[in-house]
């Protein structure tokens, strides 16, 4: 009987080792997700900060395309304007000059 309890004691104690070593595990495991956790948290926040100063960046860059744009179409039409009265002084002058009236 003797040895039976003692048995009995020495397979508790190697199941309660076990246990103990799984319960560590569980626990090491619970730590690690969460230091990665808390690092995925600090990344995100990251991302999100970037990507508001990216997207606050492209709107500067659009007004600014915008007027660029404007200007542009502004010249356009300034050099067409210059164009046409240069062709007009240019006919002017043809049809004054002595060759031209002859």
């Amino acid at each position: 009987m003797c040895v039976e309890a003692f048995l009995l004691v020495v397979d508790w104690c190697v199941r309660l080792r076990q246990s103990a070593i799984e319960l560590m595990s569980i626990f090491l495991s619970y730590e690690q997700k969460e230091k990665d956790l808390e690092l995925a948290a600090r990344i995100g926040q990251g991302l999100l900060a970037r990507n508001k100063a990216l997207e606050e960046r492209l709107v500067t860059v659009e007004v600014e395309l915008t007027t660029a744009h404007d200007t542009v179409t502004q010249l356009k039409h300034d050099l067409l304007l210059k164009s046409e009265l240069l062709q007009i002084y240019t006919n002017d002058f043809d049809d004054s000059s002595p060759e031209g009236g002859e």
